[in-house]
């Protein structure tokens, strides 16, 4: 992945705080997703899988023409100590 186990880590553990939610059951040597969380890990493949024939449509439809598609999505934050917005630890450089 080109990222550290601890800005790994740190990632988890920001959005496990953001969705209130473990994203894994560490309850074995190797974390393994929850079945709920199986369920969203589904959903955001599919919205990313929806990005890119979103994508590949604008191509199609402005061919020859120059185009620039840019799509966002955000998680809500949370006010919590361990996790603020602008904090060291939530900065887009360290996921």
């Amino acid at each position: 992945m080109g990222r550290s186990q601890s800005t790994v880590s740190t990632s988890i553990a920001n959005l496990e705080i953001a969705l209130d939610t473990e994203l894994f059951d560490r309850s074995s040597r190797f974390p393994v997703l929850t079945a709920e969380d199986e369920t969203l890990l589904q959903e955001a493949k599919a919205l990313y899988d929806r990005g890119h024939a979103y994508e590949r449509l604008g191509d199609s439809l402005f061919q020859g023409q120059p185009t620039n598609i840019t799509l966002a999505v955000g998680i809500p934050t949370v006010s919590s100590p361990l996790y603020s917005p602008g904090s060291p630890t939530s900065s887009p450089s360290s996921t």
